[in-house]
């Protein structure tokens, strides 16, 4: 009897830390599209719209994706449901669908635009917005207070394309897209303040967890930054990676993800003050992510790829679940070019003596940034190289079971 309870007792610690490890897992599915949008309305229903007019639904937490039929068609971007029967489909040229029996009909809507519609939110079910535009050009939020009968014209609306907006309530709502473009309403949309951030990165998604709090992100070059005020000054965070950043999502003001090219996932605990590297387990282009509380949520992209977690994208073992990388890995650090201050970050899945130094172009030793034993977990240091001639460097990390040496560049 005892033998028994102890193999009973066992399987259950490791049955829960095989659960907690999992990280992100690759769904199956049976499409090869591009997707710019995942949306749940709850922990068990959920819609992915596709480029080649597919949409694709859930209602068991992603165990089986099915193909909503017949498909709405059309070139697909955006989705919003209100419960598991109501619900929006947006793409090409203005294409905004309704469908209030779960996908078995779309009745069209007339938006009143030519522009292409990337993202739709309903904040009830009268008042919804969709926001797009047409490459770089003809921005335009929508708003209807009726369903979506009729929707109108938001006025006073920057000429960039807008590729991604998030609305807090009827009142407060932000929008953002090329040449940095970052613009809020504070009246339900009937005026606008439009402000451009400094670089004109191509800005891909934000999200407001409160009026004041707030993220954006985007690319060229890659772009993480925070405003405490609803938008009306923004700081910049290191993103510890140069890929272009395509979504953004948080769950409260501390826990956030970001995703992006070439398979990346970003995590924060603490409001972006750090943001550490996940595995994803993919290289294809993530393009959105949605997350239904702290531990469980999906990222969509490239070639029909869907990506869920229940552990938060983390990997976590032990009693405490103390969250630990499951592999060493040396970030590029950021910004890259700098002056004077740049970070590095890197990871350590194991308790090691780590060795972090600069060196100059001849091999010379500049700086040893840590030497000394870090326990496991996301490390993250700032170098700052005031009484450093410009120029191009390397920074070397080194443990006894891993060694990566990156370049950087100084520019005064």
């Amino acid at each position: 009897m005892k033998v028994i309870l102890t193999i009973f007792v066992l399987f259950l610690l490791l049955s829960n830390i095989s659960i907690s490890q999992q990280g992100w897992v690759v769904q199956s599915n049976s499409v090869n599209s591009k997707s710019w949008s995942v949306f749940f309305s709850d922990e068990s229903n959920g819609w992915i719209p596709y480029n080649n007019g597919t949409v694709l639904n859930t209602n068991n937490a992603g165990v089986n994706w099915n193909s909503i039929s017949p498909t709405p068609g059309g070139y697909l971007f955006g989705c919003y449901f209100l419960t598991p029967t109501t619900g929006w489909i947006t793409g090409i040229s203005g294409s905004i669908k309704k469908t209030t029996d779960g996908g078995s009909t779309w009745t069209p809507q007339t938006s009143n635009t030519t522009s292409h519609i990337f993202k739709i939110q309903f904040l009830n079910q009268d008042t919804g917005f969709a926001i797009g535009g047409n490459g770089f050009t003809n921005g335009v939020v929508l708003k209807t207070t009726n369903s979506g009968t009729s929707w109108t014209l938001s006025n006073s609306i920057s000429t960039q394309a807008l590729s991604f907006g998030f609305f807090l309530n009827p009142m407060r709502g932000w929008a953002v897209g090329t040449a940095g473009t970052v613009t809020r309403t504070t009246d339900g949309g009937s005026n606008w303040t439009t402000t451009y951030m400094s670089g004109n990165p191509e800005l891909r998604g934000i999200y407001f967890v409160n009026p004041d709090t707030g993220w954006l992100v985007g690319g060229f070059p890659s772009t993480i930054k925070k405003t405490t005020d609803g938008g009306a000054n923004w700081t910049a965070q290191t993103p510890g990676v140069s890929a272009y950043l395509l979504s953004v999502k948080f769950t409260d003001e501390n826990t956030g993800w970001v995703t992006g090219e070439d398979g990346t996932i970003l995590h924060t605990t603490n409001g972006g003050a750090l943001w550490s590297t996940q595995t994803s387990n993919t290289t294809k282009d993530l393009y959105s992510a949605f997350f239904v509380n702290q531990t469980t949520g999906w990222a969509v992209g490239d070639s029909g790829v869907i990506l869920k977690t229940s552990s938060g994208g983390v990997l976590a073992i032990g009693d405490n679940d103390q969250v630990i990388p499951n592999t060493f890995s040396l970030s590029n650090n950021y910004p890259n070019p700098f002056n004077p201050t740049t970070t590095i970050t890197y990871n350590l899945p194991l308790k090691s003596f780590v060795s972090l130094k600069v060196f100059d172009m001849l091999g010379q030793e500049v700086e040893s940034l840590v030497n000394g034993f870090q326990d496991a977990g996301f490390q993250s240091i700032v170098w700052d190289a005031t009484n450093v001639t410009s120029g191009m460097y390397f920074y070397k990390l080194s443990t006894e079971k891993y060694t990566s040496v990156k370049k950087m560049i100084l520019l005064r």
